[in-house]
């Protein structure tokens, strides 16, 4: 019996850590910083970001405006205009992800990033976007993979489409 309870205390262990993850729920305020707005707590370089809103949206959209903010990985998804999902990098804002970024959504404005002027993303990974990002500040990509897949470049068509490299 006392075998079995620690194989299972140790399988635990293991597949936590191997799944570290958060989702946003942003039930105090839109503080990145704030853990009661997180299912899992504050990331940190170890732990992948969902922010996925569903029908009713989220009490508050998630904001970084102080430096430090880090992710292993981010996916924004949203599923109707609207609720969008929304992270916004305001000004004083620093955000590094060491994987990659998703944006995408079922319908055309259902989510968003936006880099406020004097806020800043530094990316390790691809940037994936089906929907909008919109950049006033600064976005780093420091990946030798392509910067951004797709972007949606204009909120009236689906048919303006860019896409960036890397160089």
């Amino acid at each position: 019996m006392m075998k079995k309870l620690l194989f299972l205390t140790v399988l635990l262990a293991f597949g936590l850590t191997s799944f570290s993850q958060t989702a946003w729920t942003g039930f105090t305020n839109g503080e990145w910083t704030n853990p009661t707005n997180w299912t899992a707590g504050v990331p940190d370089a170890a732990v992948d970001v969902n922010i996925i809103v569903t029908l009713g949206g989220f009490l508050h959209e998630p904001i970084i405006s102080t430096g430090g903010a880090e992710a292993k990985s981010i996916t924004l998804t949203g599923l109707l205009d609207a609720t969008p999902a929304n992270l916004t990098i305001a000004d004083g804002g620093t955000l590094t992800v060491g994987g990659d970024i998703t944006i995408t959504g079922v319908t055309l404005a259902s989510a968003s990033l936006v880099i406020d002027a004097g806020g800043i993303v530094t990316c390790h990974g691809d940037i994936s976007n089906s929907n909008i990002m919109v950049v006033n500040g600064t976005l780093d990509n420091v990946a030798v993979t392509p910067v951004l897949k797709s972007a949606q470049t204009d909120g009236n068509t689906s048919e303006d489409r860019a896409s960036l490299e890397n160089n």
